[in-house]
């Protein structure tokens, strides 16, 4: 894992910019899907070469924002503009019309972002008004909305994993993220982005806006999932999204418990310490919370995080897009960012003395605009990069 990722193909299919890339979550189906400025889809059977092995310019003068796999083997969403089409791809792709199951049209503005309940019987798309329509994929009825937290663009949306009841991450250019409950639509926790620049922390100077988001699985040994943000200032922020907020939050692992299994006789060695971070971010979130006069006074700064800043190798610009990958019980992650790089992520070796949780990087070449992972058999697994380019980029990890 950590001699590098390795291009070793483009996907080819776009004619303009790709903005969005999915890998289908079973290693056996080998598909990826992706959107287009081109407001094109385009469906790729990696076992089959380079080409699509269909393409759907269903969306003439709208991008393709976002792509998601249903957990059904044969469903999915495709969001352009301010409604999610549910295809079937086992029909011919060549016609949007002759795929297409059904029309999600529950979003006033555009959407930015599609994800999928685990349990697949929720849909959650959100969009430039701030708000989260919570869809019942069954009936093609709305759920849910979310609304009232972020005072502007949503841009990024991931369901947590496990069979209890929905709770949805999102994040907005508000410098918010916040974890709701996706049936009663209450938040547990929200925290206001960047209260430890006040010490420094070697962050460019753009705002913590949150550009995205990723969750890794549950472990069957009861590890919590992980939730990773990368956000405007090139940061990117790693913590337990389930010991945070009340109710069934379902973590497993308490954060100083962590720290004492990781060795805390070196954390105020690090520059970027876990614990520094942590305590400057809720008590910015505290302020944020009272001093900004949010209408229901319910804004907390629950959720602790470490940052991987350009202090530990990170992005010199935005970090536009994050991943776990598969099969590595939520210690990796992959960021790509403005700065043209790949970086993968061990974020457990922030506990470690002398530590370096900068795995890897590399020189991608051009503006990132997505970064999926997908498994691979046998292998460590694949990253798919959808950038300013009209070519997917696929990395082999090593």
């Amino acid at each position: 894992m950590g001699s590098g990722g390795r291009l070793v193909e483009e996907l080819a299919g776009h004619t303009t910019s790709v903005l969005c890339v999915q890998a289908h979550h079973d290693a056996a189906r080998h598909l990826v899907a992706s959107g287009g400025e081109d407001g094109a889809l385009c469906l790729f059977d990696l076992r089959l070469g380079r080409e699509p092995t269909s393409r759907c310019v269903g969306f003439p003068g709208n991008d393709v924002v976002s792509v998601a796999f249903h957990t059904k083997p044969h469903a999915l969403f495709v969001a352009s503009d301010c409604s999610v089409a549910e295809l079937d791809m086992r029909k011919t792709m060549d016609s949007l019309e002759q795929c297409t199951t059904h029309r999600h049209m529950f979003n006033d503005d555009d959407i930015n972002q599609v994800s999928v309940h685990p349990g697949g019987h929720l849909l959650a798309s959100c969009d430039d008004s701030g708000e989260v329509a919570i869809i019942d994929i069954d009936k093609n009825t709305l759920h849910r909305r979310l609304s009232g937290l972020h005072t502007t663009i949503c841009s990024s949306a991931a369901f947590l994993p496990g069979g209890r009841p929905p709770q949805l991450i999102t994040g907005g250019l508000d410098a918010m993220a916040a974890c709701w409950g996706a049936s009663e639509g209450a938040v547990r926790w929200a925290a206001r982005m960047g209260g430890e620049q006040e010490g420094g922390g070697g962050q460019v100077f753009n705002p913590p806006m949150v550009y995205s988001l990723a969750v890794s699985n549950f472990q069957d040994d009861g590890r919590p999932c992980m939730l990773a943000i990368g956000r405007g200032d090139g940061a990117v922020c790693v913590g337990d999204p389930c010991e945070s907020g009340e109710g069934d939050g379902g973590g497993s692992c308490e954060e100083g418990d962590r720290d004492g299994q990781h060795g805390d006789e070196n954390g105020d060695r690090l520059a970027y310490s876990a614990a520094a971070d942590q305590g400057k971010n809720c008590d910015a979130g505290e302020q944020a919370g009272s001093d900004d006069g949010d209408a229901d006074g319910s804004v907390t700064a629950d959720f602790q995080y470490m940052v991987l800043d350009r202090e530990a190798g990170g992005h010199t610009s935005s970090a536009s897009s994050v991943a776990f990958l598969p099969e590595c019980d939520g210690r990796f992650a992959v960021s790509g960012g403005n700065d043209r790089r790949l970086i993968m992520w061990d974020w457990t070796e922030v506990f470690q003395e002398g530590g370096r949780p900068m795995v890897w990087t590399v020189d991608h070449g051009r503006k990132v605009n997505w970064v999926a992972t997908g498994p691979e058999a046998g292998e460590a697994g694949r990253v798919f990069v959808a950038d300013v380019g009209s070519r997917i980029s696929v990395y082999r990890l090593e």
